[in-house]
């Protein structure tokens, strides 16, 4: 958790492995944040793949 402008934000990452047989597809790696951790009103995310 972080203090950005007087808000807390918090947030996770997330990586997942491409489906069995389909190695082309690639890793795809995940990122979401919320804020004001005590009492949330924003929600974001960013995928990459």
């Amino acid at each position: 958790m972080v203090l950005y402008l007087g808000y807390s934000v918090g947030g996770k990452t997330g990586t997942s492995e491409p489906p069995v047989g389909k190695p082309e597809e690639g890793y795809v790696a995940s990122y979401i944040a919320i804020s004001p951790v005590e009492d949330t009103r924003n929600c974001s995310s960013c995928y990459i793949i």
